[in-house]
This record gives C-alpha cells, sequence and structure tokens, in this order.
C-alpha cells in the first residue's frame, strides 16, 4: 500500500509531496466556488501547488474546462487558510475529476495539513 505523503513523479507532474484523502479512507467534502454558486466535491489529494477532486455523484458541470479560473474552499480546519476561499485554476477535467492549481501557492506545507487532520478539524 502507498504512504498517504506520496511523490511520484513518472505519473505525476507536481513536483511537491502531498497528502493523499483517497488512501487516508476519507470522504472530505470541498467547494469550487464559480460566479453562479458552488459546486461540491470530494477532496482526493492536496499539496501546496494544488489539489485533485473529483464531483459529489449527482453533480453535472459539463461547462468546466481547463484554464477557467475558480475559487476553492478545501473547508479544512476551524479558520485560517484551509478555510477560504483560495483563487485557482482547472488544469485538467477528465470526467468528474478536476486537476486544480492554486494561484498563488498555499504557504501551508503537507505537514500543517497532516496537523490539522490529525487534531480532527476535517469536516
Amino acid at each position: 500500500m502507498r504512504h498517504p505523503l506520496r511523490m511520484d513523479l513518472t505519473t505525476d507532474r507536481r513536483e511537491l509531496a502531498r497528502v493523499d484523502f483517497e488512501l487516508f479512507g476519507l470522504r472530505h467534502t470541498a467547494h469550487l466556488v464559480h460566479p453562479g454558486g458552488f459546486l461540491k466535491t470530494l477532496l482526493l489529494d492536496l499539496n501546496p501547488s494544488g489539489a485533485k477532486v473529483v464531483l459529489k455523484r449527482g453533480v453535472a458541470a459539463p461547462w468546466l474546462a481547463r484554464g477557467a479560473k475558480m475559487l476553492f474552499n478545501p473547508l479544512l480546519g476551524s479558520e485560517g487558510q484551509l478555510r477560504q476561499d483560495l483563487p485557482c485554476e482547472l488544469c485538467w477535467v477528465a470526467g468528474q475529476k478536476i486537476g486544480l492549481r492554486f494561484t498563488p501557492e498555499l504557504s501551508l506545507s503537507v505537514s500543517d495539513v497532516f496537523e490539522l487532520l490529525s487534531q480532527g478539524w476535517s469536516v
């Protein structure tokens, strides 16, 4: 089994380690905010440069396209940087899965995200 903190540059272009929510068995809701409202997603993985999410079952957004500028709210923590809308760009869309690039990158480290999770602040 892969470790939740993984780095696999052969299949992934991101250079930073990430927290893999799928490997932890976490089903964490996050919001992808657009001018007309927000889309509910499940957070699959997260690192300082971006995130991978999947649209929740029953959510349809055929208008999503690579390069779209949106806001992303990971809904992690009781307050602070992972509890607000973060500017992002859609890097890729493959079916219901979406790759996000944060603009700018988060100042939090992967270990900071682990600390939030270990304190039970995930909702």
